[in-house]
């Protein structure tokens, strides 16, 4: 795990907080494990909230009873990441997107037809382009197709993989971001 094995903690601890702020300091930050397990102990989750069974709510209950309890939840945290699990909680997307506090949501797609995450980049896109940060549960076969979809900015990734692959990943990780921000600039720089 990145964050807690590797001798350069400070540097991924410079990534979390690059995150937070919606920023990229040199590619996302990223959780290796032998599969996705909770990742306690991480600043990161300084701030998770819970929704449990939110999902089953409907719009006015959660409007009224939730979000309430929410606001007054992350008010008191300076790094809240929301866990929106599963597709049911989509239709709560967009308030949840619209609470300031929360700097960032963790996906998570579920298991069955549910778990591939290239079906949900639109989703992924959507909490991008509402500035907020993304933790996304990444299989390694998903990993190539992923990364020529999407932009670095915002994301965290949570990759299954052994320890012998992970140096090549991360250097991957590293030549897309830099891609990925060069062409940025090229498409924001105004041609002469």
């Amino acid at each position: 795990m990145e964050l807690h094995c590797k001798p350069d903690v400070d540097i991924a601890m410079r990534r979390i907080d690059a995150w937070f702020a919606h920023e990229l300091l040199d590619r996302p930050p990223v959780r290796f494990s032998e599969h996705n397990a909770e990742y306690a102990g991480s600043r990161a989750l300084a701030g998770r909230t819970w929704p449990d069974l939110k999902s089953r709510w409907f719009d006015a209950e959660f409007q009224v009873d939730y979000l309430p309890s929410l606001l007054a939840e992350v008010t008191h945290m300076t790094h809240n990441v929301f866990h929106l699990d599963g597709k049911g909680m989509l239709r709560h997307l967009d308030r949840i997107l619209a609470v300031p506090q929360i700097q960032a949501i963790q996906w998570v797609q579920g298991v069955g037809d549910d778990a591939p995450i290239l079906q949900w980049l639109p989703v992924i896109r959507r909490i991008q382009a509402a500035g907020k940060g993304v933790v996304v549960d990444l299989q390694l076969a998903e990993l190539e197709p992923f990364l020529a979809a999407m932009e670095p900015r915002g994301l965290y990734l949570c990759i299954p993989a052994a320890e012998e692959i992970q140096p090549d990943i991360l250097k991957r990780l590293q030549r897309w971001s830099r891609r990925t921000m060069r062409s940025s600039r090229t498409r924001a720089s105004p041609t002469t």
